[in-house]
C-alpha cells in the first residue's frame, strides 16, 4: 500500500486533512513545511500555490483542505459522507464556512499575527461574525450534527472553520448550540489524534 503523505500543521486548514485521515483510521506520514520551504521548487511541484495543506496518495497529488478531506473520506470512509442529501448539505456548510466565518476569523487573526490593531478591520470582522454565527447556531437547534443525527464529513470541515476562532481568542460562548456541537466533535478520538493530543 502506498504511504499517504500530508503536508501541513495540525491546525488551521491543514487540520481538515489530519482529521479526515484519523477518522478513516489511516496511518500516514505527516510533514510540516516551513514557510520558506513552501516557495522552493520541490514543494511547488506538489502545490504550485506554495501553500499547505497538500496530500500525496499514490499517483494522486491534491491541494486545498476541503478537497483533501472530501477525497480521503470518499475513498477510505465513505459512510461519513452519508446519503446524497447529507453529502450535499455537508458541502453546502463547508463552502459557507469558508466564505463567511472562516474569512472573518482570519481577518481577526491577521491583526494578531501582524501585530497590528486596525480597529476598522476588527470591527468589520466582528460584525460579520455576528451575522454568520447565529445562522449556524440556529441550524444546530434542529440538527445534532451538521447534516442531522450522525457525524459526517461536514462536521470535520465546519468544525475546523470554527476552530479558527482560537487564533484570535474569539469568544463564541453566546452561541450555545455551537458550543454544544463543538464540545462533542472536538472530543472525538479521531480529532484528538489529528491534533496530536490523544491520551
Amino acid at each position: 500500500m502506498n504511504t499517504i503523505k500530508l503536508y501541513g500543521p495540525r491546525e488551521g486548514s491543514s487540520l481538515r486533512g489530519h482529521w479526515a485521515l484519523a477518522e478513516a483510521g489511516l496511518e500516514y506520514q505527516s510533514t510540516e513545511v516551513p514557510r520558506e520551504v513552501r516557495k522552493q521548487p520541490e514543494f511547488l511541484a506538489i502545490n504550485p500555490m506554495g501553500q499547505v495543506p497538500a496530500l500525496i496518495d499514490g499517483d494522486v497529488v491534491l491541494a486545498e483542505s476541503l478537497a483533501i478531506a472530501h477525497y480521503v473520506i470518499k475513498k477510505y470512509k465513505p459512510e461519513l459522507l452519508g446519503n446524497p442529501t447529507e453529502e450535499a448539505q455537508a458541502l453546502r456548510w463547508s463552502v459557507w464556512g469558508f466564505l463567511n466565518p472562516q474569512r472573518s476569523f482570519l481577518d481577526l487573526a491577521r491583526q494578531k499575527w501582524n501585530n497590528t490593531n486596525d480597529e476598522v478591520a476588527i470591527a468589520k470582522a466582528k460584525e460579520e461574525l455576528e451575522k454568520s454565527l447565529p445562522i449556524l447556531d440556529a441550524w444546530l437547534t434542529t440538527h445534532h450534527y451538521i447534516t442531522g443525527d450522525t457525524f459526517t464529513f461536514g462536521d470535520i470541515s465546519v468544525g475546523v472553520t470554527i476552530s479558527y476562532s482560537a487564533f484570535w481568542g474569539f469568544d463564541y460562548s453566546v452561541y450555545k448550540n455551537i458550543v454544544r456541537w463543538m464540545s462533542e466533535v472536538t472530543t472525538r478520538p479521531a480529532y484528538l489524534k489529528a491534533k496530536g493530543t490523544e491520551a
